[in-house]
C-alpha cells in the first residue's frame, strides 16, 4: 500500500510539472509572437516596384496622448482578395528610412458592395497603430502602403505627410 502511495505521489509530481512546463512554453510562444507582430520593422523600398493598378483609400490619420492611428483599405481592381497581406510603411522624410508598424485586417464588405464586379474585396481593410514614442516629434512622415496580396509586392505612395502632434 505505501508503495502505492509513493508512486502516485511521483507520478502527480510529474504530470504537475510537465503540466506547468507546458503552460510556461506557451505563454512564452504567445508573448513573441504577440511581440514580433506589434514591433516595428525597418523596411527596404527597393525590394518592391511601385504600381498604380492599386485602388486604395486612406480613411482616417488620428492622434491620441499615445499613437497615432491609420484606416483604410487597399485593393488591385479584380484580384479577389483571400488572405490579407498589406501593411502601413512610414517614411521618415528626415532620414530618409522607411518602417512598417503593426497592421491589422478589417472586414470591409462595404469595399466588395462600392465594386460591384463580382470580386471579392472583404479582406482589403486596414487598421495600423504607432506608439509616439516610435515617431519623432520633429519629423515629417509620408505615408505608404505595401500590398503583398496574392505575390503583388507594390510600394505605394499615397502622398499624405504625417506630422505628430
Amino acid at each position: 500500500m505505501k508503495i502505492l502511495t509513493i508512486i502516485k505521489t511521483k507520478s502527480t509530481r510529474s504530470i504537475t510539472i510537465l503540466f506547468t512546463v507546458v503552460i510556461i512554453i506557451s505563454l512564452l510562444f504567445s508573448f513573441i509572437v504577440f511581440w514580433d507582430n506589434q514591433r516595428i520593422h525597418k523596411t527596404l523600398i527597393s525590394e518592391y516596384k511601385t504600381d498604380t493598378l492599386n485602388k486604395y483609400k486612406i480613411e482616417a490619420v488620428n492622434y491620441n496622448y499615445n499613437s497615432v492611428f491609420i484606416t483604410g483599405w487597399i485593393i488591385q481592381k479584380g484580384q479577389s482578395v483571400r488572405r490579407y497581406n498589406c501593411s502601413v510603411v512610414l517614411h521618415d522624410i528626415e532620414n530618409d528610412s522607411y518602417f512598417t508598424i503593426p497592421t491589422e485586417m478589417v472586414k470591409r464588405p462595404d469595399v466588395t458592395a462600392l465594386f460591384n464586379d463580382g470580386t471579392y474585396y472583404d479582406n482589403s481593410g486596414f487598421f495600423a497603430r504607432v506608439l509616439n514614442n516610435y515617431v519623432n516629434k520633429k519629423s515629417k512622415y509620408g505615408l505608404y502602403l505595401l500590398n503583398m496580396n496574392e505575390g503583388n509586392n507594390t510600394i505605394i505612395n499615397t502622398g499624405i505627410i504625417i506630422e505628430r502632434k
